[in-house]
């Protein structure tokens, strides 16, 4: 075998013709390498979008469930009102009532909030590549997701507090203004939870989704609190209503 040195460059024209070639072999391999990234991004985002979507219809029927049961809460809360504007010496104590290991005065739903979709594509930078316009909605989606979730934590605190009227005791005056205080901050935050579930809905029809309406309706039907609803004939709203209502612009 015949191994053949370079032959020497002749000259400052072959030699610049030589880095030339050179520059745009390194830069073919740059822009292919872009190519690939670019490729790549382009995937994450649209594996993103939809984990986002999977993880919005979620958190969409929890809130929807929120505005369903309003009305019946509302009732409940008036029920509590009533209660306490009894004479104190001989007020009849509120039903207790017990599902599973769960005992309550009054039934309001929890709400847990499905974020994990959400703050693993922040996380590994896949929402830095999304197109901007999508990244302003979602945000906002999310937002009022967790907010809802800020109320309803508020809210199920506030109706533990209605524990002791289940009990044949005489509350004092000062226990009844102390709850009667914490009825209306109660009515305030399933006023609020319905506030946001519309706003939630908002965005999430400006991300140009469609509304799962056979999920809402299966998740709605399982209810707890719904079905508690129901079976005491308390009043419950459609929860179809919620695309149709407006709210003014506010910071939530």
């Amino acid at each position: 075998m015949h191994i053949h040195p370079p032959k020497p460059l002749h000259g400052w024209k072959e030699f610049l013709n030589e880095i030339v070639i050179i520059v745009i072999g390194v830069l073919i391999a740059l822009g292919f390498e872009q190519v690939v990234e670019d490729l790549h991004w382009q995937h994450k985002v649209h594996e993103g979008e939809e984990l986002l979507e999977s993880e919005a219809q979620r958190n969409l029927a929890m809130s929807l469930q929120a505005y369903v049961v309003s009305p019946c809460v509302d009732a409940q809360i008036e029920l509590i009102r009533q209660n306490l504007s009894e004479p104190l010496d001989s007020r009849k104590p509120l039903p207790r009532f017990v599902d599973k290991a769960e005992r309550f005065v009054i039934r309001q739903p929890g709400h847990p909030v499905f974020t994990s979709n959400w703050q693993s594509l922040i996380a590994d930078g896949t929402m830095n590549h999304m197109p901007r316009e999508r990244v302003s909605l979602w945000g906002p989606f999310y937002q009022a997701v967790e907010k809802n979730s800020e109320v309803s934590t508020e809210a199920l605190g506030l109706g533990d507090q209605f524990a002791v009227l289940a009990n044949p005791v005489v509350i004092t005056p000062d226990e009844r203004l102390r709850l009667m205080e914490k009825a209306e901050q109660l009515a305030v935050a399933a006023n609020r939870s319905r506030s946001v579930a519309i706003r939630e809905v908002d965005w999430y029809r400006q991300l140009g989704l469609e509304v799962p309406d056979k999920r809402i309706e299966a998740f709605i039907s399982h209810s707890a609190t719904a079905s508690f609803c129901r079976s005491h004939g308390l009043p419950l709203a459609d929860w179809r209503k919620a695309l149709t209502e407006t709210l003014p612009p506010l910071t939530i």
